[in-house]
């Protein structure tokens, strides 16, 4: 007897209380609002999303816990609501329900499922390669659904969106070649990287996109922070470089770089704010058997001053490190 359309009394009378009332006509995801027909649910018993809100959370956001009580949810199981189990249904027990023969586990959302059909129409519905356009039988793999897209509709996913948008497969909205143009121009939509000029899906993915693949002076950043600090302002935002060469080339320029031993494989970013402070580190890290003597020649500073006329004939001294009017 398949009970999956109508109301039945509730076999877990201990179910807990949840993030939103029942409706008139049951129980509701607590995400979209939608019938909990089927519900996600782990040790905690909390059944409070659908199985497609809860996959989402899972295996598009990386939220492994429960929406609840944020107890991990190890394993997740996909199973019909309580008020629409009926007496040929198991008890609704997480424990029990994972024991049973009927239960099935897809390896690429991590989830279990209380009923092998429960899978395969949630895999229907939400991932596998099918054409949303036509009848077409499914495909073997997304780039042959993508192949027949262009070439029977026409169309295409937008490539930014299927890296980062937080939507299944069967959700990807499908683009006129026009149309995925003035897509990508959109600033509202994406974000640029102004270094590589690579979409990004929003303002995190870029902000991961830029700590993944270009490089910041922790120096710079930490002496802005403290003059914001000084001034009461915000820091500025952080700066990047395109590549390690352009991060080096500014090391040299405006820091003081240790070119000794094993220090020079990492191309000009052993780098320091003052010359002391090199010095010191030559001392301790590349001349640990040098004599007495040659340890105090290493730390002789280089001496960077401007001599200014002045009425009396006096002579002034400069700053020192770079940056001065050397």
């Amino acid at each position: 007897a398949d009970c999956r359309d109508g109301p039945r009394t509730p076999r877990h009378q201990g179910l807990q209380q949840g993030l939103m009332p029942a409706s008139a006509t049951g129980p509701e995801c607590a995400l979209c609002c939608e019938p909990l027909l089927l519900t996600a649910v782990g040790p905690c018993a909390h059944a409070e999303a659908c199985a497609k809100c809860e996959l989402r959370r899972r295996s598009l956001y990386g939220e492994r816990s429960c929406l609840l009580c944020r107890a991990p949810l190890a394993k997740l199981l996909i199973a019909r609501h309580p008020h629409y189990r009926c007496s040929v249904d198991a008890p609704f027990s997480h424990a029990q329900l994972l024991a049973s023969t009927e239960v099935r586990h897809d390896s690429e959302w991590d989830a279990w499922f209380e009923k092998g059909q429960f899978l395969t129409d949630l895999r229907q519905t939400l991932a596998d390669p099918k054409c949303t356009r036509c009848e077409a039988p499914t495909f073997r793999n997304v780039d042959a659904l993508r192949a027949h897209l262009k070439s029977a509709h026409a169309l295409a996913h937008c490539g930014v969106c299927a890296r980062g948008a937080p939507l299944f497969l069967r959700e990807q909205p499908c683009f006129s070649a026009v149309a995925l143009k003035m897509h990508l121009r959109d600033p509202k939509l994406h974000a640029t990287c102004v270094l590589c000029k690579q979409s990004c899906y929003n303002s995190e993915a870029l902000d991961k996109h830029m700590t993944d693949n270009h490089w910041r002076c922790s120096m710079c950043e930490a002496a802005a922070v403290r003059l914001a600090r000084a001034s009461g302002e915000d820091p500025p935002p952080r700066l990047f470089y395109a590549a390690h060469a352009d991060l080096a080339a500014h090391s040299r320029a405006q820091h003081f770089v240790c070119d000794k031993g094993e220090c020079l494989e990492a191309g000009g970013l052993i780098a320091f704010e003052t010359e002391a402070e090199l010095k010191t580190h030559e001392i301790a890290m590349h001349l640990t058997g040098a004599s007495r003597r040659q340890r105090q020649q290493a730390l002789r500073l280089t001496p960077n001053f401007t001599v200014r006329a002045s009425g009396n004939g006096a002579g002034g001294g400069g700053s020192g490190g770079r940056g001065g009017d050397g």
